[in-house]
């Protein structure tokens, strides 16, 4: 893992915290520089360091030998690295999608597989609509390595191995939990009485009240729009329309519901102020 020293403030960051870190705490700053190495970098050129040397290389001197042989993860994430290559040389799919493949070139430990890939593009990359994710997932999965026909029989093997020699701990652990609940039977059969009672009583239903999700719905509202991008108005428009159905019993007047608006803008990591009142979704 390679991590990055702040040129401004001086806080140690992962390379998955940098990008949030220059586009919000430190906007001024100019250079980062490794950890390890020491090498400094511009705020765009951080993103092709990789790779950096190991604390027995760094720390070894001159008794220092390389291994020969490369080890099982670093050959899976220089894989990765030729099948990002090869997708970008096809060149195709849409303009946000050839984006998202040019980024992915700096994540070397990103999920192979579906849904953890997606959750990591929205949780690590942002600012990428589920339509281009699932593109670039299509394109990323015909040139991912086809499992041998062995594999599934191996697998097979080894589970039925892992369920014999586990059944005689989970026997045990369901008969403790049937005595358990045997024991608990009454206490539980006493206080669904009384919370039947509580109900009668009261006989209202509880009200739905759902979380507001600025953030998603700021990125939602950007996502959408022409070039990614809307003025203070159009942005306040469609907000205050989209919190009014949500939340319809919510009592907030548009002023209160602005500024709170205003602050998430101005904290939100993926909007890009441009002249004037006028906010771009970030890539």
């Amino acid at each position: 893992m390679v991590v990055f020293h702040c040129g401004s403030c001086g806080e140690a960051l992962k390379k998955n915290q940098v990008d949030k870190h220059i586009g919000s705490t430190c906007r001024r700053v100019q250079t980062i520089s490794c950890i390890d190495c020491g090498k400094d970098f511009t705020r765009d050129s951080y993103k092709e360091h990789t790779k950096c040397v190991s604390e027995q290389e760094k720390y070894g001197g001159a008794n220092y030998t390389a291994p020969t042989n490369t080890n099982k993860g670093e050959k899976k994430q220089n894989q990765w690295f030729e099948i990002v290559q090869s997708a970008i040389n096809q060149n195709t799919g849409s303009a946000q999608a050839k984006i998202l493949l040019q980024k992915l070139q700096y994540y070397p430990n990103t999920p192979r597989k579906r849904a953890k890939f997606i959750n990591f593009v929205n949780n690590s990359i942002k600012g990428f609509p589920p339509r281009a994710v699932e593109e670039v997932w299509s394109i990323l999965e015909k040139l991912l390595p086809k499992p041998s026909n062995n594999e599934p029989n191996q697998i097979k093997k080894t589970d039925a191995e892992e369920q014999n020699q586990s059944a005689p701990a989970e026997n045990e652990d369901a008969n403790k939990s049937q005595l358990k609940r045997k024991s608990n039977d009454n206490d539980d059969q006493s206080s669904k009485k009384a919370k039947v009672n509580d109900e009668d009583e009261n006989n209202q239903a509880v009200p739905t009240n759902p979380r507001f999700e600025w953030y998603d719905e700021i990125k939602r509202a950007l996502s959408k729009a022409t070039d990614q991008t809307l003025s203070l108005e159009a942005l306040r428009k469609k907000i205050s329309k989209r919190y009014k159905k949500l939340k319809p019993n919510q009592e907030k007047g548009d002023d209160l519901l602005f500024e709170k608006l205003e602050k998430k803008i101005q904290r939100a990591p993926f909007v890009q102020q441009l002249e004037g009142n006028v906010f771009r979704l970030s890539e």
